[in-house]
């Protein structure tokens, strides 16, 4: 074929391309959106219409949260010509599965569900999204669609909107940092949505109460949790279904939106809800029981426990910091603990981990923690070493016996919230929980937990391989089983 046909040719196809995309300006308005708002989420658009420009959304499971979001997005899209949205997933891979390649339960494509795809411009081989995982509207706006992986990768242009889907499931926790002033710059807008993730940013931001989101949170059990005609979302059979399918924290998460329910990765979450509760005072004639966790660039941490009079351990205290001398921690028994309850130091026993004896700290000559803390007047006891797993079956089994317990006060519940975010490590290809604790630097929850853990076994393990309720090789499975 000549070359002047050839190019006669392509300037005609590209004529029909551009005339197909000219038939979108005969959309009405009312008809681009198309998805059907249900009665909570009509709550939201009418709140958005009026110009609410932060908002934090946790619903349940099957609740429309990113049929919602994107929703949104594109009616943002379609109102500001040349608007920038950003539409964060945790994963790109997931944004293009959940919804640029995306279904509903009905088998339409989202993004046909949702918006009418004439307002697009589709690729020359027609697809509805471009091959930098951008939606592109005629009239200049884009939706990028971006991981939440390398925040600063995305920095440098201004956004009208940013939309973090699964917000708690980040684990960059500079996004805010790196996004959020781009958004504010141009008095742009913020939706942030997800179930819970218990410690999470998210989560926490969903507890505060003086932060600027307006907040919608919605467990499926909630009456409002229904569908376009008025029909709740979950059927009782849905409910069975999914209580069968997970594990009480994620149930508990995912269908309830409960944000202090812990993760199911969590090594004490099971024992806490078994864990016994009861008001605490300390008397003159107490004796106290101090246990540590040595850290070096982390935290160090103490437990405070005594026993009661149905010789019960309890709990009634905890304290941990960074960074400080044993100095400090002695300071803070004698001025926080010694003093207020008119304590006889007498009466205090120090219990350190095995490397109590070598760890050194200049307190105020080169000397070990052991003798540092014999010196400034207090009994010292210095345990053996116990492999982890045992130390935390032995805990665990004395939490869910009651046989260790914790105080009714502020100080304990912030305490719990440390164990409740101590997990399990889980292999990043498979998966699968791979029995080992979580440690490491800037991991506070494993030092509040050593602790404890330091605690217990002095007062129960022995007891325990004594009466031979459980075998080592008995314990460290039951240490991966949780």
């Amino acid at each position: 074929m000549p070359c002047g046909v050839v190019m006669i040719l392509k300037k005609i196809r590209s004529f029909g391309y551009m005339l197909k995309q000219s038939f979108a300006d005969d959309i009405s308005e009312d008809d681009k959106i198309r998805i059907k708002y249900r009665p909570y989420q009509q709550e939201l658009v009418q709140k958005y219409d009026e110009g609410v420009r932060f908002f934090l959304i946790c619903w349940a499971r099957r609740l429309g949260k990113d049929m919602f979001a994107f929703s949104i997005a594109c009616r943002e899209a379609l109102d500001r010509p040349n608007g920038i949205i950003y539409y964060m997933f945790v994963t790109q891979k997931q944004g293009k599965t959940v919804l640029l390649d995306g279904y509903t339960e009905d088998g339409q494509r989202i993004i046909e569900s949702v918006l009418d795809t004439k307002t697009l411009i589709k690729t020359k081989s027609g697809k509805l999204y471009h091959n930098d995982n951008s939606m592109r509207f005629r009239n200049g706006s884009i939706i990028y669609f971006v991981d939440s992986e390398n925040p600063d990768t995305k920095v440098g242009g201004n956004i009208n909107l940013l939309v973090c889907s699964e917000a708690a499931l980040y684990r960059n926790p500079s996004i805010n940092e790196y996004l959020i002033p781009a958004v504010l710059k141009v008095k742009g807008k913020i939706i942030k949505v997800s179930s819970p993730r218990f410690a999470s940013a998210f989560n926490r931001e969903a507890l505060e109460t003086d932060n600027l989101y307006y907040k919608s949170i919605l467990s499926a059990e909630d009456k409002r949790a229904v569908d376009e005609n008025g029909i709740q979302v979950y059927t009782d059979e849905l409910f069975e279904h999914n209580r069968k399918m997970m594990s009480a924290e994620r149930y508990s998460q995912e269908i309830l939106c409960d944000l202090e329910a812990a993760n199911e990765t969590s090594i004490y979450s099971k024992s806490l809800r078994m864990a016994e509760r009861r008001d605490c005072k300390v008397s003159t004639k107490d004796k106290i029981f101090i246990s540590f966790d040595l850290g070096i660039r982390d935290a160090t941490a103490m437990t405070f426990g005594k026993f009661t009079e149905d010789n019960k351990l309890i709990v009634f205290h905890h304290y941990k910091n960074n960074n400080q001398p044993t100095k400090h921690y002695i300071d803070y028994i004698k001025d926080e603990i010694l003093e207020p309850n008119k304590l006889d130091q007498r009466n205090i026993t120090i219990i350190l981990p095995h490397d109590g004896r070598n760890r050194h700290d200049a307190i105020e000559t080169l000397v070990s923690r052991e003798k540092a803390y014999k010196d400034a007047g207090f009994k010292v006891q210095v345990l053996s070493q116990v492999v982890v797993n045992e130390a935390i079956e032995t805990t665990r089994a004395a939490i869910q016996h009651h046989e260790l317990i914790f105080a009714k006060n502020n100080n304990i519940e912030e305490f719990i919230s440390f164990l409740k975010e101590y997990e399990w490590k889980i292999n990043k290809l498979t998966g699968e929980n791979t029995g080992i604790p979580n440690h490491g630097i800037n991991i506070s929850a494993s030092n509040s937990a050593d602790s404890l853990e330091y605690m217990a076994i002095t007062f129960f393990f022995k007891k325990k391989i004594d009466k031979s309720a459980y075998s080592k090789s008995q314990i460290q499975r039951l240490g991966r089983d949780y």
